[in-house]
């Protein structure tokens, strides 16, 4: 894999950038229809970049699939968590899924999409995977963190402890509860085994490379590190 920066990277960094903007600006109007135009135009972009074979090392592609497969199943994780009002989503004009947003469907597509490109991406920098593991897996920490106080201040959704909604309330960075970005840094750090097909030490490891049992494997771990996290922070 080409060791320096090529278009693919650029449109991915120009999603990021894309996002930050989008999200910062719907502070002032606490609307979804940021989030729609935001998660359509990237998500657009990386489907013209595939088809079109601009990607040639097929990175985007397999983390495309994995992600849009990852934020569908993700619906299953988030109702139980809108049942058991853990999370509130606060904007009633969004079109809604058993209770989640479609806006924030897209949005984890192209979230989960964008850090498993990384992910990838890294690794054709170093040898080892437990470096591009941890870079991976920092990097989806510290941008939960971020992208949640702003979904937060722009009154897209709330986690109920914020408004002393429940009696035990667990530890938080900013307004995000801790168990969220653990999980989620546990998560991509195992990105190794959710992609799959590749050597971790000398051996090579035997899960399938796939990228839509990729994406089951991706939703499977989430789900068991946050449920984990939860209880282990709940207690």
């Amino acid at each position: 894999m080409n060791r320096y920066l090529n278009k693919t990277d650029f449109l991915v960094i120009s999603a990021c950038l894309l996002s930050l903007i989008a999200f910062s600006i719907n502070i002032f109007l606490s609307s979804v229809i940021p989030l729609y135009f935001n998660a359509i135009v990237i998500l657009g972009a990386f489907l013209y970049w595939v088809l079109w074979k601009k990607d040639p090392s097929g990175a985007l592609q397999k983390s495309l699939i994995i992600g849009s497969s990852a934020g569908i199943l993700y619906i299953f994780l988030d109702n139980i968590f809108v049942n058991q009002m853990i999370i509130v989503y606060l904007r009633t004009e969004d079109l809604k899924i058993t209770g989640t947003p479609i806006s924030l469907i897209l949005t984890w597509m192209y979230s989960i999409s964008i850090s498993l490109y990384i992910y990838q991406r890294l690794r054709g920098f170093f040898g080892e995977f437990y470096i591009p593991s941890i870079l991976t897996g920092t990097v989806a920490f510290l941008s939960i963190i971020l992208f949640d106080f702003l979904g937060n201040k722009a009154r897209i959704w709330e986690w109920p402890w914020n408004i002393a909604f429940m009696a035990s309330k667990p530890p938080y960075i900013f307004t995000t509860p801790l168990f969220f970005p653990i999980a989620l840094f546990l998560t991509f750090f195992l990105s190794p085994w959710i992609i799959g097909g590749q050597r971790i030490t000398r051996f090579h490891i035997g899960f399938s490379d796939n990228p839509l049992v990729g994406g089951i494997r991706f939703a499977v771990i989430l789900a068991t590190t946050m449920f984990l996290f939860f209880r282990v922070f709940m207690v």
